[in-house]
């Protein structure tokens, strides 16, 4: 899967059935600003489920003007993505769900938290073990459980039975809605104002280069 996606893979993992603290319309703003993030860069993928991922993949058809090739949905073997994401592409890890929340955080370069419960918590674990890093909003949930962790670089008595230890917390993000672009800027350096420079200078030095040794 990670060489039939070349780029980098930004999972998407958050609740099938919401708390309050989150509405549609949070998961559709980030829809919309990873999809015009990453371009023809990188993907975007769901767990294939309802709730959270469905917004967010509203979010990527308004901002790819209602059709789009950079988004698929991770499922275990033999299960079809939710109806509300229609004919997307669908790739299939693990034989059940358990498996397939690890394979996430084998596929994704890395994962954003949006809300969720155990499976959610389970997937960024997941992340987080393999030395990934996942992006938190506080947004109740999973989420806010990870993003208060963060924020005060404590493990709370909810998390200490799981197989999170202290240093985990370094590949935790915490990030507001408003600012992920900067956030993914610091995590992929693909800050245009970062790159630009930089390949100028490469192709410069690779000119000089080239005639040196035609000079020869």
């Amino acid at each position: 899967i990670k060489h039939k996606y070349p780029g980098f893979k930004i999972g998407i993992i958050g609740a099938v059935s919401p708390t309050k603290e989150y509405s549609s319309s949070t998961g559709e703003k980030l829809g919309r600003t990873l999809r015009g993030y990453i371009g023809q860069d990188g993907f975007i993928f769901s767990g294939g489920v309802g709730g959270v991922g469905i917004d967010v993949y509203k979010g990527i058809l308004q901002e790819a003007n209602g059709s789009d090739d950079r988004f698929f949905a991770l499922l275990p073997e033999g299960l079809p993505a939710h109806r509300g994401y229609g004919g997307i592409k669908v790739e299939h890890v693990g034989s059940d769900m358990f498996e397939r929340r690890v394979g996430i955080g084998m596929v994704a370069d890395i994962s954003i938290a949006v809300n969720g419960g155990g499976g959610t918590l389970h997937e960024a674990i997941s992340m987080l073990k393999l030395k990934k890093k996942v992006i938190v909003f506080d947004c109740g949930g999973a989420s806010s459980l990870l993003y208060q962790a963060k924020k005060s670089n404590l493990l709370p008595e909810s998390l200490i039975n799981t197989d999170l230890k202290q240093e985990d917390l370094n590949n935790i993000v915490i990030c507001d809605i408003n600012n992920i672009e900067g956030t993914l800027d610091a995590i992929f350096s693909k800050s245009k104002s970062r790159t630009e420079p930089f390949a100028k200078a490469f192709f410069s030095l690779t000119s000089q280069a080239a005639s040196a040794i035609d000079a020869l």
